[in-house]
């Protein structure tokens, strides 16, 4: 527990006790940086809440793709991360590109469920793609790095870090 986390949910909680509502209590922040704490709180001691005028942290475009891209390096076989980070950053996969990748990993596999990320071994443009992803795995896997590292090197081997900085200027 933090300060501001422990203060939060003894606040909370003493107001709930003595009569208010959970829909009567609103908590106001000036700093978006501050939503992820509070969330965490709400959460862990299970307390109803919305957002209003913002996005859950867990909503944002940006975590949502790093936990497509932790996903990704866990679990070969999980399209739907898949499909989210193949083009983030941009790397000019289009439609027709994903079912030739579709295509490839149903012939490696032979299975029902196939390997999109083993198949991009096989397309030159996502060659370099399919390497990083196996090596920040493999990396993880032997313990040279801990869960936050591994966010911290999706974010720049993977380029990431670089794509949020397009998108903003």
């Amino acid at each position: 527990h933090n300060f501001l986390g422990i203060w939060l949910f003894l606040a909370i909680t003493w107001l709930a006790s003595d009569g208010y509502g959970y829909k009567n209590i609103a908590i106001l922040y000036r700093m978006n940086v501050l939503s992820r704490q509070f969330e965490e709180e709400l959460i862990k001691n299970r307390i109803p809440y919305c957002i209003y005028n913002g996005t859950s942290f867990y909503q944002r475009e940006e975590i949502k793709d790093i936990i497509c891209y932790l996903r990704v390096i866990a679990d070969d076989y999980d399209n739907f991360a898949f499909s989210r980070i193949i083009n983030k950053p941009r790397r000019k996969i289009g439609k027709k590109a994903l079912l030739e990748i579709e295509q490839k990993a149903i012939e490696l596999d032979g299975k029902d469920k196939y390997s999109l990320l083993n198949a991009c071994q096989y397309f030159n443009k996502l060659k370099q793609f399919y390497d990083t992803i196996i090596n920040i795995r493999k990396r993880y896997l032997d313990h040279e790095m801990n869960t936050i590292n591994l966010v911290d090197t999706i974010l720049h081997e993977l380029l990431y870090i670089d794509y949020l900085a397009t998108l903003k200027s």
